[in-house]
Protein backbone atom coordinates (compact mmCIF):
# COMPACT_ATOMS: atom_id res chain seq x y z
CA UNK A 1 0.00 0.00 0.00
CA UNK A 2 1.44 3.38 -1.04
CA UNK A 3 2.80 5.44 1.54
CA UNK A 4 0.09 8.37 2.32
CA UNK A 5 1.63 11.83 1.04
CA UNK A 6 3.24 14.15 3.28
CA UNK A 7 1.02 17.34 4.32
CA UNK A 8 3.10 20.34 4.51
CA UNK A 9 2.13 23.66 6.00
CA UNK A 10 2.03 27.01 4.44
CA UNK A 11 0.79 28.84 7.28
CA UNK A 12 2.93 31.98 7.50
CA UNK A 13 3.55 34.87 10.15
CA UNK A 14 0.30 36.15 11.39
CA UNK A 15 0.10 40.00 11.45
CA UNK A 16 0.04 39.80 15.36
CA UNK A 17 3.17 37.45 15.02
CA UNK A 18 4.84 40.04 12.62
CA UNK A 19 4.28 43.31 14.87
CA UNK A 20 5.61 41.39 17.44
CA UNK A 21 8.91 40.69 16.19
CA UNK A 22 9.17 44.18 14.88
CA UNK A 23 8.52 45.72 18.53
CA UNK A 24 11.02 43.44 20.01
CA UNK A 25 13.90 43.98 17.16
CA UNK A 26 12.73 48.17 17.84
CA UNK A 27 13.08 47.65 21.33
CA UNK A 28 16.45 45.82 20.98
CA UNK A 29 17.54 48.87 18.70
CA UNK A 30 16.49 51.02 21.45
CA UNK A 31 18.48 49.74 24.03
CA UNK A 32 21.55 49.31 22.23
CA UNK A 33 21.86 52.42 19.85
CA UNK A 34 22.85 54.67 22.87
CA UNK A 35 25.21 52.30 23.66
CA UNK A 36 26.89 52.62 20.77
CA UNK A 37 26.61 56.26 20.54
CA UNK A 38 27.98 56.60 23.58
CA UNK A 39 31.05 53.81 22.59
CA UNK A 40 31.88 56.80 19.67
CA UNK A 41 31.66 59.24 22.11
CA UNK A 42 34.23 58.08 24.23
CA UNK A 43 36.62 57.03 21.28
CA UNK A 44 36.18 60.44 19.58
CA UNK A 45 36.95 62.03 23.28
CA UNK A 46 39.85 59.68 23.28
CA UNK A 47 40.93 60.69 20.27
CA UNK A 48 40.78 64.60 21.22
CA UNK A 49 42.44 63.73 24.60
CA UNK A 50 45.44 62.71 22.53
CA UNK A 51 45.74 65.85 20.02
CA UNK A 52 45.66 67.95 23.22
CA UNK A 53 48.39 66.03 24.51
CA UNK A 54 50.42 65.97 21.25
CA UNK A 55 49.21 69.76 21.40
CA UNK A 56 51.21 69.92 24.65
CA UNK A 57 54.06 67.82 24.07
CA UNK A 58 54.76 70.47 20.82
CA UNK A 59 54.54 73.22 23.43
CA UNK A 60 57.06 72.02 26.01
CA UNK A 61 59.55 71.04 22.57
CA UNK A 62 59.59 74.76 21.64
CA UNK A 63 59.71 75.74 25.30
CA UNK A 64 62.89 73.83 25.74
CA UNK A 65 64.00 75.25 22.15
CA UNK A 66 63.25 78.82 22.89
CA UNK A 67 63.39 78.91 26.59
CA UNK A 68 59.66 80.87 25.88
CA UNK A 69 56.46 79.14 24.94
CA UNK A 70 54.93 80.96 21.68
CA UNK A 71 53.22 84.07 22.19
CA UNK A 72 49.93 84.41 21.63
CA UNK A 73 49.81 87.16 18.55
CA UNK A 74 53.45 87.09 16.53
CA UNK A 75 53.15 90.86 15.49
CA UNK A 76 54.67 91.14 11.67
CA UNK A 77 54.26 93.95 9.41
CA UNK A 78 51.16 94.98 8.29
CA UNK A 79 49.89 96.69 4.97
CA UNK A 80 50.94 100.54 5.18
CA UNK A 81 52.14 99.86 9.04
CA UNK A 82 55.34 99.44 10.58
CA UNK A 83 56.76 96.16 11.60
CA UNK A 84 55.29 94.50 14.79
CA UNK A 85 52.32 96.99 14.92
CA UNK A 86 49.79 95.04 12.76
CA UNK A 87 46.74 93.27 14.21
CA UNK A 88 46.78 90.77 11.69
CA UNK A 89 49.41 88.66 12.98
CA UNK A 90 50.37 84.90 13.75
CA UNK A 91 48.93 82.68 16.03
CA UNK A 92 50.52 80.28 18.82
CA UNK A 93 50.01 77.64 16.58
CA UNK A 94 51.34 79.01 13.18
CA UNK A 95 54.35 79.19 15.41
CA UNK A 96 54.69 75.87 16.56
CA UNK A 97 53.84 73.51 13.03
CA UNK A 98 56.90 72.36 13.16
CA UNK A 99 56.61 70.59 16.52
CA UNK A 100 53.37 68.82 15.46
CA UNK A 101 55.03 67.32 12.24
CA UNK A 102 54.06 70.56 9.56
CA UNK A 103 57.11 71.65 9.13
CA UNK A 104 56.63 72.19 5.15
CA UNK A 105 53.70 74.49 6.14
CA UNK A 106 55.95 76.32 8.17
CA UNK A 107 58.31 76.55 5.91
CA UNK A 108 56.19 78.38 3.37
CA UNK A 109 55.25 80.99 4.96
CA UNK A 110 57.15 84.10 5.37
CA UNK A 111 56.80 85.31 9.05
CA UNK A 112 58.15 88.70 8.33
CA UNK A 113 54.88 89.36 6.86
CA UNK A 114 51.01 89.13 8.29
CA UNK A 115 49.52 86.25 7.73
CA UNK A 116 46.21 87.40 6.66
CA UNK A 117 45.39 88.97 3.39
CA UNK A 118 42.87 91.74 4.64
CA UNK A 119 41.18 94.12 2.59
CA UNK A 120 41.56 97.09 -0.07
CA UNK A 121 45.66 97.48 -0.13
CA UNK A 122 45.97 94.46 1.56
CA UNK A 123 44.19 92.29 -0.35
CA UNK A 124 46.53 93.02 -3.41
CA UNK A 125 50.07 92.86 -1.70
CA UNK A 126 51.47 89.34 -2.57
CA UNK A 127 53.54 89.00 0.69
CA UNK A 128 50.21 88.66 2.49
CA UNK A 129 48.25 86.76 0.18
CA UNK A 130 51.11 84.52 -0.47
CA UNK A 131 51.15 83.45 3.66
CA UNK A 132 47.42 83.50 3.62
CA UNK A 133 46.98 80.97 0.80
CA UNK A 134 49.90 78.19 1.92
CA UNK A 135 48.05 78.33 5.32
CA UNK A 136 44.31 78.22 3.51
CA UNK A 137 42.54 74.54 3.04
CA UNK A 138 45.14 73.13 5.33
CA UNK A 139 42.84 71.35 7.72
CA UNK A 140 45.13 69.65 10.47
CA UNK A 141 43.83 66.60 11.78
CA UNK A 142 45.47 67.46 15.51
CA UNK A 143 43.62 70.93 15.33
CA UNK A 144 40.44 69.33 14.60
CA UNK A 145 38.07 67.64 17.54
CA UNK A 146 36.23 64.65 16.27
CA UNK A 147 33.32 65.35 18.35
CA UNK A 148 32.78 68.87 16.52
CA UNK A 149 30.61 68.96 13.66
CA UNK A 150 32.50 70.38 10.34
CA UNK A 151 30.42 73.71 9.51
CA UNK A 152 29.50 74.32 5.66
CA UNK A 153 32.35 75.44 3.46
CA UNK A 154 34.85 73.23 5.37
CA UNK A 155 37.09 73.20 2.46
CA UNK A 156 36.49 76.30 1.40
CA UNK A 157 39.32 78.80 0.22
CA UNK A 158 39.36 80.88 3.70
CA UNK A 159 39.47 77.39 6.19
CA UNK A 160 42.00 76.06 8.35
CA UNK A 161 39.83 75.08 10.65
CA UNK A 162 40.72 74.37 14.42
CA UNK A 163 39.16 73.28 17.36
CA UNK A 164 41.94 73.90 20.40
CA UNK A 165 43.01 77.69 22.05
CA UNK A 166 45.26 78.91 24.23
CA UNK A 167 44.33 80.40 27.24
CA UNK A 168 44.66 84.15 27.97
CA UNK A 169 43.42 83.87 31.79
CA UNK A 170 40.93 85.46 33.63
CA UNK A 171 40.83 88.74 32.24
CA UNK A 172 38.29 90.59 30.09
CA UNK A 173 41.05 92.74 28.30
CA UNK A 174 42.04 89.76 25.88
CA UNK A 175 43.20 92.65 23.26
CA UNK A 176 44.99 94.99 25.31
CA UNK A 177 48.87 95.45 25.26
CA UNK A 178 49.21 96.66 28.47
CA UNK A 179 52.10 93.85 30.31
CA UNK A 180 49.55 93.91 33.89
CA UNK A 181 46.82 92.72 31.39
CA UNK A 182 49.50 89.37 30.35
CA UNK A 183 47.73 86.98 32.94
CA UNK A 184 47.36 84.08 31.23
CA UNK A 185 49.61 81.05 29.58
CA UNK A 186 49.26 83.45 26.24
CA UNK A 187 49.17 87.07 25.87
CA UNK A 188 48.52 89.29 23.21
CA UNK A 189 52.32 90.56 23.07
CA UNK A 190 54.19 88.92 26.12
CA UNK A 191 56.19 85.01 26.04
CA UNK A 192 55.31 83.59 28.98
CA UNK A 193 58.48 81.29 30.26
CA UNK A 194 57.44 78.35 32.74
CA UNK A 195 59.94 79.99 35.06
CA UNK A 196 57.30 82.59 35.38
CA UNK A 197 54.25 80.67 36.35
CA UNK A 198 54.29 81.27 39.70
CA UNK A 199 50.70 79.30 40.52
CA UNK A 200 52.60 76.03 38.94
CA UNK A 201 52.39 74.66 35.79
CA UNK A 202 50.48 71.86 36.92
CA UNK A 203 48.11 74.53 38.31
CA UNK A 204 47.79 76.48 35.30
CA UNK A 205 45.58 75.91 32.61
CA UNK A 206 47.24 75.92 28.91
CA UNK A 207 45.05 75.14 26.19
CA UNK A 208 41.16 74.40 26.26
CA UNK A 209 38.68 73.84 23.46
CA UNK A 210 35.96 75.38 21.19
CA UNK A 211 33.37 74.71 19.47
CA UNK A 212 33.87 75.82 15.66
CA UNK A 213 31.15 78.30 14.31
CA UNK A 214 29.23 77.34 11.75
CA UNK A 215 29.31 79.66 9.40
CA UNK A 216 25.76 80.66 8.90
CA UNK A 217 24.90 84.27 9.73
CA UNK A 218 21.06 83.71 9.19
CA UNK A 219 20.78 81.70 12.50
CA UNK A 220 21.90 82.38 16.08
CA UNK A 221 23.63 79.65 17.52
CA UNK A 222 24.06 80.32 21.04
CA UNK A 223 27.08 77.57 21.65
CA UNK A 224 29.36 78.94 18.43
CA UNK A 225 28.75 82.29 17.91
CA UNK A 226 29.85 85.48 19.37
CA UNK A 227 28.22 88.61 19.47
CA UNK A 228 29.75 91.79 18.92
CA UNK A 229 28.75 95.72 20.26
CA UNK A 230 28.78 94.62 23.92
CA UNK A 231 30.78 98.01 24.76
CA UNK A 232 29.86 98.00 28.03
CA UNK A 233 32.54 96.28 29.83
CA UNK A 234 32.03 94.45 33.35
CA UNK A 235 33.18 96.84 35.91
CA UNK A 236 35.56 94.11 37.20
CA UNK A 237 37.58 93.51 34.24
CA UNK A 238 40.25 90.41 36.11
CA UNK A 239 38.16 87.80 38.43
CA UNK A 240 34.58 89.26 36.95
CA UNK A 241 32.22 87.89 39.79
CA UNK A 242 29.14 85.82 38.71
CA UNK A 243 26.71 88.88 38.81
CA UNK A 244 28.36 91.09 36.56
CA UNK A 245 29.32 87.92 33.99
CA UNK A 246 24.95 87.41 34.02
CA UNK A 247 24.36 90.37 32.92
CA UNK A 248 26.73 90.98 30.69
CA UNK A 249 25.64 87.77 29.25
CA UNK A 250 22.06 87.78 29.65
CA UNK A 251 22.61 91.44 27.30
CA UNK A 252 24.11 89.68 24.54
CA UNK A 253 21.93 86.89 24.26
CA UNK A 254 18.90 89.27 24.02
CA UNK A 255 21.03 90.93 21.17
CA UNK A 256 22.24 87.75 19.53
CA UNK A 257 17.93 86.39 19.78
CA UNK A 258 17.52 89.58 18.19
CA UNK A 259 19.86 88.86 15.65
CA UNK A 260 22.39 92.22 16.30
CA UNK A 261 26.15 91.57 15.03
CA UNK A 262 26.77 87.83 15.19
CA UNK A 263 30.00 86.76 14.49
CA UNK A 264 29.90 82.44 13.36
CA UNK A 265 33.36 82.21 12.12
CA UNK A 266 34.76 80.41 15.71
CA UNK A 267 37.49 78.29 15.05
CA UNK A 268 37.55 79.08 11.19
CA UNK A 269 41.49 80.09 11.01
CA UNK A 270 44.17 78.64 13.23
CA UNK A 271 46.27 80.52 11.73
CA UNK A 272 44.77 84.02 13.20
CA UNK A 273 45.71 85.46 16.74
CA UNK A 274 42.22 86.35 17.04
CA UNK A 275 40.22 85.23 20.14
CA UNK A 276 38.32 82.32 19.77
CA UNK A 277 40.50 81.39 16.55
CA UNK A 278 43.13 80.32 18.41
CA UNK A 279 42.62 82.00 21.42
CA UNK A 280 40.36 82.06 24.76
CA UNK A 281 39.82 83.23 28.47
CA UNK A 282 39.14 81.85 31.28
CA UNK A 283 36.30 84.73 32.44
CA UNK A 284 33.00 82.63 32.35
CA UNK A 285 32.47 78.96 32.95
CA UNK A 286 32.74 75.98 30.26
CA UNK A 287 30.30 75.84 27.88
CA UNK A 288 28.46 79.06 29.25
CA UNK A 289 24.70 78.98 29.41
CA UNK A 290 25.21 82.50 27.51
CA UNK A 291 27.04 83.51 23.92
CA UNK A 292 30.33 84.57 24.08
CA UNK A 293 30.90 88.35 23.55
CA UNK A 294 32.50 90.99 22.43
CA UNK A 295 33.30 94.84 22.32
CA UNK A 296 33.88 94.61 18.45
CA UNK A 297 32.20 97.08 16.15
CA UNK A 298 29.61 96.44 14.02
CA UNK A 299 31.75 96.63 10.58
CA UNK A 300 34.55 94.25 12.45
CA UNK A 301 34.39 90.81 10.70
CA UNK A 302 36.36 89.14 13.53
CA UNK A 303 36.61 89.23 17.19
CA UNK A 304 39.73 90.95 17.82
CA UNK A 305 38.62 93.11 20.47
CA UNK A 306 38.55 92.95 24.39
CA UNK A 307 35.72 90.45 25.56
CA UNK A 308 33.99 87.08 26.96
CA UNK A 309 35.08 84.06 25.23
CA UNK A 310 34.26 80.77 26.76
CA UNK A 311 35.56 77.51 26.44
CA UNK A 312 33.46 75.00 25.05
CA UNK A 313 32.94 71.66 23.31
CA UNK A 314 30.69 68.83 22.62
CA UNK A 315 31.60 66.36 24.85
CA UNK A 316 29.13 66.03 27.61
CA UNK A 317 29.14 67.91 30.96
CA UNK A 318 32.87 70.14 30.28
CA UNK A 319 35.99 70.19 28.05
CA UNK A 320 39.25 68.98 28.36
CA UNK A 321 42.09 71.32 29.22
CA UNK A 322 46.18 71.12 28.78
CA UNK A 323 47.57 72.25 31.92
CA UNK A 324 51.17 74.24 31.76
CA UNK A 325 52.57 71.06 32.56
CA UNK A 326 51.04 68.85 29.78
CA UNK A 327 48.84 66.99 31.43
CA UNK A 328 45.40 66.79 30.54
CA UNK A 329 42.17 67.01 32.17
CA UNK A 330 38.13 67.05 32.16
CA UNK A 331 36.91 70.85 33.15
CA UNK A 332 33.01 70.09 34.50
CA UNK A 333 31.00 73.06 33.25
CA UNK A 334 29.87 73.05 36.84
CA UNK A 335 33.56 74.34 38.21
CA UNK A 336 33.56 76.98 41.06
CA UNK A 337 34.04 80.05 39.19
CA UNK A 338 36.41 81.73 40.86
CA UNK A 339 38.88 78.11 41.02
CA UNK A 340 37.92 77.80 37.36
CA UNK A 341 39.54 81.56 36.77
CA UNK A 342 42.32 81.37 39.20
CA UNK A 343 43.33 78.29 37.45
CA UNK A 344 43.26 80.61 33.96
CA UNK A 345 45.79 82.77 36.11
CA UNK A 346 49.60 81.90 35.61
CA UNK A 347 51.34 85.21 38.48
CA UNK A 348 48.42 86.30 40.76
CA UNK A 349 50.45 83.39 43.27
CA UNK A 350 46.78 82.03 44.63
CA UNK A 351 47.52 78.34 43.51
CA UNK A 352 44.24 76.12 43.60
CA UNK A 353 45.02 72.51 42.88
CA UNK A 354 42.82 71.21 40.19
CA UNK A 355 39.43 69.64 41.34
Amino acid sequence: MPNAPVQRSNRGFTLIELLVVIAIIATLVAILLPAVQQAREAARRSSCKNNLKQLGIALHNYHDTFNTLSVGRYATQGCGTGEGTDWRSHSFLTQILPNVEQSALYDSLDFRYTLLSGNGACGSQTPYNKNDLAVARNNIPAFICPSDISPPGANGTDSSYNNYVGSVGPTYNTWSTARADAVGMFNFRYHTRFADVLDGLSNTIMISEIIRGDDNGGVFTINSDIVKEQTTAPATRLFTPAAELETAGAAALAAGQGGTSILNNAGRRFHSAFMLNSMYNTLCPPNWKYPSLSSAAAGNGDAHHNGIYAARSRHKGGVQVVMGDGSVHFVSENIDLLTYQRLGHARDAQTVSFP
